[in-house]
């Protein structure tokens, strides 16, 4: 049933297409043959391609269609890895200093302070904290909480 429904459908595009042919103005491509007396769709697909293709479309088929396509390509192996080209450095040797330049170094490295220090500290202790708004407001509702508590 499938491929009878194939066959009608098939044959009405052929009588559509034949109408077409007939009805339209006619079609002639450059090697002065007209497309709608091509009866092989093989040729007037050869046609079609050659004609309707730019310099830059050809030569890029017959660039590629020189080259086989490749799906999978895989790079051989080596059978044996390259040697090691080891290189060696120096051991890193400290410049010499006399002892007399080491001794002042040193001497300047043991006066220096190791822990954290502010050397201001002690003056700004001697001075009372100023109050800040908040504090002052925060002493008024906690005296004033207290006054509460009292009388119940």
């Amino acid at each position: 049933m499938y491929f009878n429904l194939c066959g009608i459908q098939e044959a009405s595009k052929d009588e559509e297409r034949e109408q077409a042919q007939k009805t339209r103005p006619r079609l002639v491509m450059t090697p002065a043959v007209s497309m709608d007396d091509i009866d092989d769709p093989q040729a007037r697909l050869i046609l079609c391609q050659d004609m309707y293709i730019s310099d830059m479309a050809k030569g890029l088929k017959e660039a590629v269609g020189a080259i086989k396509p490749y799906k999978n390509v895989q790079a051989p192996f080596a059978k044996h890895p390259a040697p090691a080209n080891p290189i060696t450095l120096r051991k890193l040797q400290p410049y010499y200093v006399s002892p007399e330049w080491r001794m002042e170094t040193v001497q300047w490295d043991n006066r220096q302070l190791r822990a954290y220090c502010d050397g201001t500290k002690e003056f700004w202790l001697k001075f009372p904290l100023p109050k800040c708004k908040a504090c002052d407001e925060t002493a008024v509702v906690t005296a004033h909480r207290a006054m509460r508590r009292q009388k119940k």
